[in-house]
């Protein structure tokens, strides 16, 4: 794979007095390529900026995390439909057909975690995730083998970037060291606060900056 860590020997991270083993993944965003307007906008056909004014008036952001905390999507799809009756078939789908809100994973992101696996390194995964269609995640994407360590917001009861679930993932991989990457900074800037190495993972260089923070080129303070 282009780009992959050339050495199988753990390296010095720059900021670290021991080598780093341990990488941390975010999935939406970073291995995942998860929308709900792969939903609304291909799978149902809806009108664009219908799609844009439902994501951002009814099924929020905001709403959305209340799933990714642990919330049921019956019970929460109902209330909704309740308060918004004219949008009552979408909501009903945004559970039923969570599956189509996924158009797959980013290869790279995934080609780079197998090398980093097969290398030695420990692998594990940190997410805002709903509890409810976890079997769904594992059998979609046969990569979550390769974690040693899962944290699921939704079985945690918090998300991101609430501190909480960060230092609940510091106790479960024992205290080591590791890197972070995340596609969003405010998820980035929490785990620094809990003194997690993190940086934000972006589609284009994501891979390459990863890659060069382990080796060792790359202080991983100075990225933003």
């Amino acid at each position: 794979m282009n780009g992959a860590p050339q050495a199988a020997g753990a390296r010095h991270v720059p900021g670290f007095h021991a080598p780093i083993r341990d990488v941390v993944f975010d999935l939406g965003g970073v291995l995942i390529d998860w929308d709900p307007r792969y939903l609304f906008r291909d799978h149902l056909g809806g009108d664009p900026a219908a799609v844009e004014a439902f994501l951002g008036e009814v099924c929020t952001p905001a709403w959305h995390r209340r799933l990714d905390g642990g919330a049921s999507f019956d019970a929460e799809t109902r209330r909704l439909a309740q308060r918004f009756p004219g949008h009552a078939a979408w909501i009903e789908r945004y559970g039923r057909d969570w599956h189509l809100m996924f158009a797959g994973a980013f290869d790279d992101a995934v080609d780079c975690l197998r090398t980093l696996r097969a290398r030695g390194y420990r692998l594990h995964a940190l997410s805002n995730y709903p509890a409810e269609h976890i079997a769904f995640l594992y059998r979609r994407f046969p990569f979550m083998s390769l974690f040693h360590t899962v944290v699921l917001s939704g079985l945690v009861g918090t998300v991101k970037p609430d501190e909480r679930l960060y230092r609940y993932l510091i106790e479960r991989i024992g205290g080591r060291p590791c890197v972070f990457v995340d596609d969003r900074e405010e998820n980035v800037v929490a785990a620094r606060r809990c003194g997690i190495a993190a940086f934000r993972f972006g589609r284009e260089d994501g891979v390459r900056r990863l890659v060069d923070v382990l080796e060792g080129r790359v202080d991983v303070d100075r990225l933003r």
